[in-house]
């Protein structure tokens, strides 16, 4: 399975690309019949929030990020995200999310480490991203996934369906973005 690359976005840096974080966006779940037919979208990803798809203003906050760097879009087969999203897609056969981290850090030339980005946060913000980066970027964890407090969560949501847990300082939910060292993905078999 080779993935096909793209080439980088063009914006103005203002931080080298040897700091950045590359991106893996990951859109390559299919849609339930049920949120298609409620949505009249093929992928998750082209479901249009606020008139605009899901996957555009998911990609604005990333290129707005200073710390993340190039970004591909990890796509079923055959994903109408795939013409969408253009020279960034990544179009990975595998079943898994593992297969599609493999894809995706591939088409990245196999960086130490990863921005891992759910493909459906149409909130996603180039602040939050930066905020998250900046929290992890000297730390050594194999992996940091983020969460969010449910009172934050349900303040900016209210009324929206997530997956709760509690902590020792308080109830969270996943938010989504993760770092990722390349070791522990090639560990994963």
């Amino acid at each position: 399975m080779r993935p096909a690359l793209f080439r980088r976005a063009t914006s103005s840096w203002r931080v080298p690309m040897s700091e950045k974080t590359p991106v893996v966006v990951l859109a390559a779940g299919h849609i339930s019949t049920s949120l298609a037919r409620a949505t009249g979208a093929a992928a998750k990803g082209m479901i249009e929030v606020g008139g605009r798809p899901i996957i555009d203003r998911l990609l604005e906050g990333l290129e707005g990020a200073k710390l993340a760097g190039e970004v591909c879009v990890v796509c079923a087969e055959n994903s109408p995200l795939i013409e969408h999203v253009g020279e960034r897609a990544v179009e990975c056969k595998g079943e898994t999310i593992v297969d599609s981290l493999r894809c995706g850090l591939e088409a990245l030339g196999r960086p130490e480490r990863i921005l891992i980005v759910t493909g459906d946060l149409p909130l996603l913000s180039a602040e939050s991203v930066d905020h998250f980066l900046g929290q992890v970027l000297h730390s050594d964890a194999s992996i940091v996934y983020s969460v969010v407090a449910k009172r934050d969560c349900e303040r900016v949501l209210p009324g929206g369906r997530r997956t709760y847990f509690r902590l020792l300082d308080g109830v969270f939910t996943g938010g989504n973005i993760a770092v990722m060292r390349r070791e522990f993905l090639d560990e994963q078999g």
